[in-house]
């Protein structure tokens, strides 16, 4: 298994810097730290409290919270386009054995002339 390279980066969260090495770049390891001190200092601010332990425990929380509910909407997503396919794959099965019906029968008419059967195609296969 291949491992990508580590970046370090200093970062500022709740007051104190950290040094983390991760996979992510620079850039995105600045935004997760900067959403993670964000989570912190809203967090302080609705409960008051100023234990960096706490308030690490509650933002956690908090984003483990907005995690489940992404995920739970992404599931509902996924559910309802697979229901949208399998309705589509339907609809598109029935309009096929629709049309080789109505191909056999408009084959099977030889009164009709075939000027007259080409211009009631095209009617036929807009249904």
């Amino acid at each position: 298994m291949e491992t990508l390279p580590e970046t370090s980066t200093l970062v500022r969260i709740c007051g104190d810097e950290y040094h983390l090495t991760s996979e992510l770049d620079t850039s995105a390891l600045r935004r997760v730290a900067a959403y993670v001190d964000q989570k912190m200092r809203e967090t302080a601010g609705r409960s008051g409290r100023s234990n960096k332990t706490e308030l690490a425990v509650l933002a956690a929380m908090d984003i483990a919270t907005e995690l489940l509910k992404s995920q739970q909407a992404k599931g509902q997503m996924i559910q309802k386009a697979c229901e949208s396919i399998d309705l589509l794959r339907h609809l598109v099965e029935e309009r096929r054995s629709l049309l080789s019906l109505t191909s056999e029968w408009t084959q099977r008419q030889p009164e009709l002339a075939p000027k007259k059967r080409q211009l009631l195609l095209p009617q036929v296969k807009r249904f």
